[in-house]
């Protein structure tokens, strides 16, 4: 016999399986626990919420009775779950494929405000790591490099895609940061910033592999010496306009290159975009001009092209981890 359950969040789910097995859960700090024992052979769950839109969820269900579980997903929040025993059918409202998680995969997951529903089949224990992270915090991971990250993790923040998922294996990388968590020898608040540094390096993991798998199916630039010199070119000009630089399109026809060929090319000789390089450019010119000292910062903020200061101030701290302010003599 199956068993059904509605769900809005991860307390919910919880709360709603304390009910389902009888069984008592409690809250303490940043830990909530359910552990049930009776009709089954054992269902566990610890939820931690490890900082506002951040949460990591360990679980390990085994029973004796099929269950489908409806959970709804309120928020936007990026889902990235590790498998390490157990075999899981998931299917999502208005997706037309279903996704099936074994025994050491991952699945990064982005759905918002979606239904899906979870089969768990009797006879089988399931273990897994589950970490939650909202696109608001996801963003301020980032802190603004967005032509450094993949594409698909880039349409995410920036909202242009609604819907992502990606299956692949557990690196030994993912296994031991699991085990990590798994395994954590602390308490308390120590045991919080040491689970969300684990959490964070699972993340990391994850990222690194979605940008090696991007590079690797890239094909790379067919450059020949004289469209290498006119892309050096295109940087002298975007230097020499750094205050008021030309467009895209503008920058390519000086160079004599098509758009394409300049932002691909560009990317492949200088290891950024033409918007990066242009910014580091400022963001060193700014640094500069604030150590002679001869200018305020709103005046150096004018000088190197940004008319908005809160935004002068808030780029130069993403690049120098400091405030311009500091830097006046």
């Amino acid at each position: 016999m199956n068993i059904r359950m509605s769900m809005a969040d991860r307390k919910e789910t919880i709360e709603a399986l304390a009910e389902l097995y009888c069984a008592s859960h409690y809250t303490e700090g940043f830990e909530t626990v359910l552990e049930a024992s009776e009709g089954i052979e054992k269902v566990s769950m610890r939820l931690f919420e490890l900082r506002s839109g951040f949460e990591l969820m360990i679980s390990s269900v085994n029973q004796r009775q099929n269950l489908i579980a409806d959970i709804e997903e309120k928020g936007s929040q990026l889902t990235i779950s590790f498998c390490l025993s157990g075999k899981m059918r998931t299917s999502f409202r208005d997706q037309k494929d279903d996704f099936i998680v074994g025994h050491g995969q991952n699945i990064l997951c982005f759905t918002p405000r979606s239904m899906c529903t979870t089969e768990y089949h009797s006879g089988q224990t399931y273990n897994h790591v589950n970490i939650r992270i909202e696109r608001r915090v996801l963003n301020e991971l980032i802190d603004g490099q967005f032509d450094r990250i993949p594409a698909d993790i880039r349409s995410i923040i920036d909202e242009s895609k609604n819907y992502f998922s990606h299956i692949g294996s557990m690196t030994p990388s993912m296994y031991m940061a699991v085990h990590q968590i798994l395994d954590c020898p602390y308490h308390g608040y120590i045991k919080r910033i040491y689970l969300e540094s684990k959490s964070m390096e699972l993340i990391a993991h994850q990222l690194a592999l979605l940008v090696s798998k991007e590079i690797h199916l890239k094909p790379r630039p067919a450059l020949n010496s004289n469209d290498i010199e006119k892309i050096h070119y295109a940087r002298d000009i975007l230097v020499a306009s750094a205050e008021n630089p030309p467009s895209l399109l503008e920058l390519a026809k000086q160079a004599g290159l098509n758009d394409y060929k300049l932002k691909i090319g560009f990317r492949h000789v200088f290891g950024t975009t033409v918007f990066g390089y242009l910014q580091k450019h400022r963001m060193e010119q700014a640094r500069m001009l604030l150590e002679v000292g001869k200018m305020n910062v709103t005046e150096v903020a004018y000088t190197v092209g940004y008319s908005s200061l809160s935004h002068f101030a808030k780029i130069f701290h993403q690049h120098f981890s400091t405030n311009p302010s500091s830097l006046l003599c």
